[in-house]
């Protein structure tokens, strides 16, 4: 990471825990530590890793690392982002850590959300097959939700990428930024978004400055995440004045898919709903023989 990406990625996050600024107290901007305190600063001060190049800022680093050690490791190693520096420093963080047990990244998308020309779904000749074929090309929900992004939005964080057929939309002549608790995803995403700053968190301790971008994406993430008002208060507090968030979801479960209830939880962190739809399909194919169809709600606020 080159000197003005750094002090680009410290202008744009924060503590995690705190909402403090970050600073590289050890290391450099490929391995080294960023810390809500100075050099010196009582052991209060939270430390977060950069590794090959990609801030973990998730609010344990540490016991996040003890966790996922391995696959944090195998992640970087696919990417060549791996050095004796990049190992060294995490075994530093996490020796004498206890993390729960061993976790491999938890990883949803198919074959198909990879890339685009892998096979899809066989659909079968005749009637039956013209109705499915038309249910396929209808349950491609991606250009909808790009389009719900103001084209002035010139910054764009994408919180839970997968494997990016969003992104690769959102990237289009705008500055992206990935968020996603899965590193491989995140590498995965920035295949369709040349550029885009990653950054391994948490949607729920959402680890960026106040009034730092334009718009916020995410895409079927908020009904996965416990305390969904926790990331809609971080989430309003990043976006500055007129900033766009997005969000869709197959299962409205926090609003009970009620348009009313959502307006008063978007209003209660300083958001205005501006669309409620509920007729968004998403059609997922997972190999020749098996489909998801899926009814998603959009909702589009401003702050």
């Amino acid at each position: 990471m080159s000197d003005d990406r750094l002090d680009a990625l410290l202008a744009l996050v924060r503590c995690p825990l705190s909402g403090a600024a970050l600073t590289l107290v050890e290391g450099d901007a490929d391995e080294g530590i960023l810390s809500a305190g100075l050099p010196g600063e009582d052991a209060e001060s939270h430390e977060y890793p950069l590794l090959g190049g990609i801030p973990v800022l998730v609010p344990d680093a540490a016991a996040f690392l003890a966790r996922h050690r391995d696959a944090v490791i195998a992640a970087l190693a696919e990417e060549g982002r791996v050095s004796r520096a990049t190992v060294a420093l995490l075994h530093e963080l996490v020796d004498g850590v206890r993390g729960d047990d061993y976790e491999a990244f938890a990883e949803d998308w198919t074959a198909r959300e990879v890339d685009t020309k892998a096979p899809g779904f066989d659909v079968p000749e005749g009637t039956a097959g013209e109705l499915v074929r038309g249910l396929v090309r209808q349950g491609n929900p991606w250009p909808r939700i790009a389009d719900a992004v103001p084209a002035e939005a010139r910054h764009v964080v994408e919180v839970g990428p997968g494997a990016g057929p969003l992104t690769a939309l959102l990237g289009r002549d705008r500055h992206v930024v990935l968020l996603d608790r899965s590193l491989r995803a995140l590498f995965t995403a920035s295949r369709h978004a040349k550029g885009a700053q990653l950054l391994l968190a948490e949607a729920e301790a959402l680890p960026l400055a106040p009034r730092s971008t334009d718009a916020i994406v995410a895409a079927n993430v908020i009904d996965l995440l416990g305390d969904p008002m926790a990331f809609l208060m971080r989430a309003s507090e990043a976006l500055r004045p007129g900033g766009t968030l997005v969000l869709t979801t197959p299962d409205p479960w926090p609003w009970e898919e009620d348009p009313e209830t959502a307006e008063a939880m978007l209003a209660h962190v300083g958001l205005s709903l501006d669309v409620f739809e509920d007729d968004l399909l998403w059609v997922r194919e997972h190999g020749p023989r098996e489909v998801q169809l899926y009814r998603m709600q959009l909702l589009v606020a401003r702050r």
